[in-house]
């Protein structure tokens, strides 16, 4: 973090908070992305701000709903945090959990959470919840009031997004729900400049977990992403796990690491998942998450359809 030179005693004298208020901040922050929810009811107690961001933009709120810490995002809300904040990016707390967590969805819905908020290329919160094929999060956000017909702006709707993935009874959810079917062509300059950066992240974080292990001082990986920002070892945009259409993971397993990348919608978002392992060797799927039994480059490596 850098540092200003500016005497706290110059700072006092225009300043209506404690000189402290910024680092409760920022403890929040980390407490929200950690789960302490101890942690996050004495800062609030101290004074800290329960809507304030990191350089990135992202709340305490969004950080627990990213890592699916309940019990946090209930203490948060309660404390009056603002449900439909956005991010740098255009992630909301809801855009971020809508892959999975029916707890946490259902927590933000009733804390009045905008259903239609859109992010970057306007993704919606049902596109994700589709794209991941979660049909109980996905009745949840039609019951709240989501556009089944909101496009992406490629023209991508959540009902060709169900029609792609094979995902039947979602499909048939949908057009109950009244979903037009209509299926434009996919820019695939966006698929692939989406696929390039991903690639471009997974070596990043391959890279990071071999100078972790290197400087941890018994070989141990980082078991998630939050411990390799923690460490400097990569960006903290990174903090939600999305970027550029992509979804990121790295997780340890015995004695190697693994990590995953896949398109947030697959088809729109990114055509390719991506997997890599200690190995350093970047594999590739078109049919779902890669293994590291799907091959990697130079075995063959087609592009978008």
């Amino acid at each position: 973090m850098t540092t200003r030179i500016i005497s706290s005693a110059f700072l006092m004298m225009f300043l209506s908070v404690p000189v402290y208020t910024q680092d409760v901040n920022l403890e929040l922050i980390e407490a929200g992305e950690k789960g302490e929810t101890e942690n996050i009811e004495r800062l609030l107690a101290a004074g800290a701000e329960v809507d304030a961001k990191d350089e990135k933009g992202v709340t305490a709120l969004m950080h627990a709903s990213a890592e699916s810490h309940t019990q946090s995002v209930e203490v948060l809300l309660a404390a009056g945090a603002d449900v439909n904040a956005k991010a740098n990016d255009g992630l909301s707390a809801l855009m971020v959990v809508a892959r999975g967590n029916t707890k946490i969805v259902g927590a933000l819905l009733d804390a009045g959470a905008d259903v239609n908020a859109e992010a970057q290329h306007g993704v919606t919160p049902l596109m994700v919840a589709v794209a991941m094929g979660n049909r109980t999060i996905v009745r949840a956000l039609l019951d709240a009031g989501a556009d089944v017909d909101a496009r992406a702006d490629s023209g991508v709707t959540a009902l060709i997004l169900s029609e792609r993935n094979g995902y039947v009874e979602i499909a048939a959810l949908l057009k109950k729900a009244g979903a037009i079917v209509t299926e434009p062509g996919r820019p695939q300059d966006t698929l692939l400049a989406n696929e390039s950066s991903a690639i471009n992240t997974v070596g990043e974080i391959v890279v990071a977990q071999f100078n972790y292990s290197a400087s941890d001082g018994e070989g141990h990986y980082a078991k998630n992403l939050p411990e390799l920002i923690e460490a400097g070892l990569i960006a903290s945009e990174l903090a939600t796990g999305m970027q550029n259409g992509y979804q990121f993971a790295t997780s340890v397993e015995g004695e190697t690491f693994t990590v995953h990348a896949d398109p947030i919608l697959p088809g729109e978002t990114g055509a390719r998942h991506f997997f890599a392992d200690e190995s350093g060797v970047i594999r590739w799927s078109m049919e779902g998450p890669a293994t590291v039994f799907s091959p990697g480059f130079g075995e063959s490596e087609p592009g978008p359809e």
